[in-house]
């Protein structure tokens, strides 16, 4: 469509009216289709799979979060994500810039000490499935999880492999949302992400560091002026400080929990 590839080439998704406006489209479409075919098709059937098609695509563009994605396609995050991998599409598969960007933040905020790090639902339970939530306390002391995202990870269906070190976890933060963001910015992520980008910002937004996967919500943060950092740089920067003896190993374990990575230095 003309108005996808005109925020394309500006480097913008669609927002979340002209993802609905899409999929209404889609939906007319398939009813004037199945009623010219012959036999008993299913208009749900169909829906579903092609609605799926295209959140599935934009994810992989990196023009919606896991979250946004779930809300459209009205399951729980927990679901969508296992999809995603379930069908091979990456998590994150950040580049070999964005990691070196990435890693640079991490290790300014290490060398500074600023703000706790603001931790989103993905990193939790990357970290809880490879049962290394404490390496947050290692590298940062303390981080922050919004109260929303805390409630989901402990909701979470499947039995996280480090949950009960993830419920008594004392230096994880527990915070009341911010206040949403103006309705203009939403357009990569849902509220509650976005809640998380403004947690991050704090009273130094030079200072503040959010913890995140997907692209869509990377994105978001830097364009908000907030430095971000996905597991693997966190891993690159923690292994380059000697932070953490089994950064090598857990960096070697991504791949399987659904992350694509460039070629890393040796």
């Amino acid at each position: 469509m003309k108005w996808d590839r005109q925020r394309r080439a500006r480097g913008q998704p669609p927002d979340e009216g002209q993802i609905q406006r899409r999929l209404d489209a889609m939906r007319a479409w398939l009813a004037h289709f199945l009623a010219a075919q012959p036999g008993e098709l299913s208009l749900e059937r169909l829906e579903e799979q092609l609605r799926w098609a295209l959140l599935r695509d934009l994810f992989r563009r990196g023009a919606i979060s896991t979250g946004l994605l779930a809300a459209f396609e009205r399951v729980s995050r927990r679901r969508a994500m296992d999809r995603l991998h379930d069908e091979g599409v990456p998590l994150a598969a950040p580049s070999a810039h964005e990691l070196a960007d990435e890693e640079r933040a991490v290790r300014r905020w290490l060398d500074g000490r600023g703000n706790p790090p603001v931790v989103t639902v993905p990193t939790l339970v990357l970290l809880a499935r490879l049962r290394r939530l404490l390496l947050l306390r290692e590298l940062f002391g303390q981080v922050v999880v919004l109260r929303d995202d805390h409630t989901e990870v402990l909701t979470w269906g499947a039995p996280l492999p480090d949950a009960t070190a993830f419920q008594a976890a004392t230096w994880i933060q527990v915070r009341a949302p911010a206040e949403a963001v103006p309705p203009r910015r939403r357009r990569w992520c849902t509220d509650t992400e976005y809640r998380a980008i403004r947690a991050a910002i704090g009273e130094e937004a030079s200072r503040g560091l959010l913890l995140a996967e997907e692209a869509a919500v990377r994105h978001a943060a830097v364009e908000a002026g907030v430095s971000t950092a996905c597991l693997a740089s966190v891993l690159l920067a923690a292994d380059e400080a000697g932070l953490a003896a089994d950064a090598r190993e857990l960096l070697d374990a991504l791949p399987a929990q659904g992350y694509r990575l460039p070629a890393l230095r040796p």
